[in-house]
């Protein structure tokens, strides 16, 4: 995944830099039975992503054939976490 920073002109997208120093910055606290929550809200947002892209296609503004890699990686992030939560 990538801001695309790196092109001519390109501005860093801040609001993503300013949420991954917090991020950063909770490292130390951050304790390991937070881990289960967290994984459990990825979950949830990658529930609601795989929805916006079925909703996306129903309402025809993408093929399924635009979103079937998605899916697929979304699936697949799904079932790692199900698996970290178990």
């Amino acid at each position: 995944m990538t801001t695309e920073t790196n092109r001519p002109g390109a501005q860093p997208f801040a609001a993503l830099e300013n949420a991954l120093e917090i991020v950063d910055s909770l490292r130390e606290v951050v304790v390991g039975k937070d881990r289960l929550h967290f994984f459990r809200i990825a979950a949830g947002s990658a529930e609601e992503t795989r929805v916006h892209l079925r909703v996306a296609v129903a309402w025809g503004w993408l093929d399924e054939s635009d979103v079937e890699t998605s899916m697929a990686l979304v699936d697949r992030q799904l079932r790692l976490l199900w698996g970290l939560t178990r």
